[in-house]
């Protein structure tokens, strides 16, 4: 059996959910995307005490970092709209992902739930 799936004119290309070893340490996925391309979405996570919510990108050589501040909610905090995150063989790529914090104080870890879109045509 093989099935695709399609979304807003663009194909879902991979999803995952990752219970992560703690609430602290980063998540890195390395992303081949054809023979001659790979890169690296390293999600880091910090608070300052605003409880505002925000996504800092920053690019270095093949590796996009995602800086995710305050993402501390139980309910879940995310992208409403999926981020671009790469152009392949002229084909946009996007990410959507959603993030949970699980368990309480020194027991905390995190949930992410992730999807990679790629423009169709």
């Amino acid at each position: 059996m093989d099935v695709k799936a399609i979304n807003n004119g663009y194909n879902v290309i991979y999803s995952d959910s990752i219970i992560l070893y703690d609430d602290k340490t980063d998540l890195e996925l390395n992303i081949e995307a054809n023979k001659n391309f790979s890169f690296d979405i390293i999600f880091q996570f910090s608070e300052d005490g605003t409880k505002k919510t925000k996504i800092e990108k920053e690019v270095t050589g093949n590796t996009l970092v995602l800086k995710c501040l305050n993402f501390d909610s139980r309910s879940g905090t995310g992208t409403t709209r999926p981020i671009s995150i790469a152009t392949i063989d002229q084909k946009t790529w996007k990410l959507h992902f959603w993030l949970y914090l699980l368990g309480e104080n020194d027991t905390r870890t995190r949930k992410i739930e992730y999807t990679i879109f790629e423009k169709i045509g």
